[in-house]
């Protein structure tokens, strides 16, 4: 913007007449390479860390790694869906520097997950695992896991849907209790 060369965000930055953004020089390569080193001493077992990492060329990190077992990159995606798509706020961003993680309150409070799984669906590394069976729906995040209770379809049996993701469904539109007897499959 006018001659700035400042290195900013570009989904947070305003669009505007006349905007020239580069994306690609020397500079931000060697930021995008530094960024891939610190996601690669956070996560190293990730693989689309490893992926990025490959293709820029970064083949290890200079930076110390605390838990080699982590996949949270801390993208937040997990916090934005469950916060902005499902309106629930559930988990959230906690602490700060290398101890910041995804949490859901006070590490134990499950009371507003309603356990729809859109963290696990849209969380791009695999650290929140979602798992139906037994009648219950299991949510494991890197540090707690909750389980909730699942409806079985009326006329084939399969568990499909958590009984809190009912009740919120119920609360916020005007679906009838009925409609979530039976599993899409039978309808």
């Amino acid at each position: 913007r006018k001659g700035r060369k400042k290195l900013v965000a570009s989904c947070l930055y305003q669009v505007e007449e006349g905007l020239v953004v580069t994306t690609q020089n020397d500079r931000i390569t060697n930021i995008r390479k530094t960024v891939t080193e610190l996601l690669l001493a956070r996560c190293p077992q990730s693989e689309g860390v490893q992926t990025m990492a490959k293709k820029l060329g970064v083949n290890g990190t200079r930076f110390e790694s605390e838990k080699p077992e982590n996949l949270c990159t801390l993208c937040a995606l997990c916090t934005r869906v469950c916060s902005e798509v499902v309106g629930k706020s559930a988990i959230s961003l906690v602490s700060r520097g290398t101890g910041r993680e995804v949490a859901l309150p006070y590490y134990e409070d499950k009371t507003d997950c309603i356990a729809c799984g859109s963290c696990a669906y849209i969380c791009p590394t695999g650290a929140i695992k979602m798992k139906d069976g037994n009648g219950v729906r299991t949510i494991t995040w890197p540090n707690c896991e909750v389980s909730f209770k699942l409806r079985r379809c009326a006329k084939c049996g399969a568990e499909w849907i958590p009984e809190k993701q009912i009740k919120h469904i119920l609360n916020t539109t005007e679906v009838p209790e009925d409609f979530f007897n039976i599993c899409p499959d039978c309808r």
